[in-house]
C-alpha cells in the first residue's frame, strides 16, 4: 500500500503553482478539506476491513496532504526576517515532528 502516495507525488509539483495564484488559507482548506473527506471515508471501518477498502481514502488522503504541507509552512514561516527565516524553519519543522511523535504516542489511549 505504500504506492497510494504516487498522487502525493504526482500532485506536489502543481502546489507551488496554485500558492502564487491562490490565497494560501485557501489551498489549505482544500487540502484540510480532502483530508477529512478521507476520514470520513473510513467512517464504517471494522475488523473485517483490508487493503482493497483502505486503497481510495488513502489516495484522497496524500492528496490531501499535498495541499496542506507547503502553504502551512509558507503561512508558518511567511512574515519571518529573512535573517531569522533558517531558524524559523528549523523550529517548525521540530514542533511539526514533535507533534507527530507525541500524536503517535497517545493515539493507543
Amino acid at each position: 500500500m505504500a504506492w497510494t502516495g504516487l498522487p502525493q507525488l504526482a500532485v506536489m509539483p502543481l502546489i507551488p503553482a496554485l500558492m502564487k495564484r491562490l490565497d494560501l488559507r485557501l489551498v489549505t482548506i482544500v487540502g484540510l478539506l480532502l483530508f477529512a473527506t478521507s476520514c470520513f471515508m473510513n467512517l464504517w471501518m471494522s475488523a473485517n476491513y483490508a487493503g482493497d477498502q483502505l486503497f481510495l481514502p488513502n489516495v484522497v488522503r496524500s492528496i490531501g496532504q499535498a495541499f496542506i504541507i507547503a502553504p502551512m509552512t509558507a503561512i508558518a514561516t511567511g512574515g519571518i526576517d529573512r535573517e531569522d527565516a533558517a531558524g524559523a524553519s528549523s523550529i517548525f519543522n521540530m514542533m511539526r515532528n514533535l507533534g507527530g511523535a507525541v500524536g503517535t504516542a497517545i493515539s493507543p489511549l
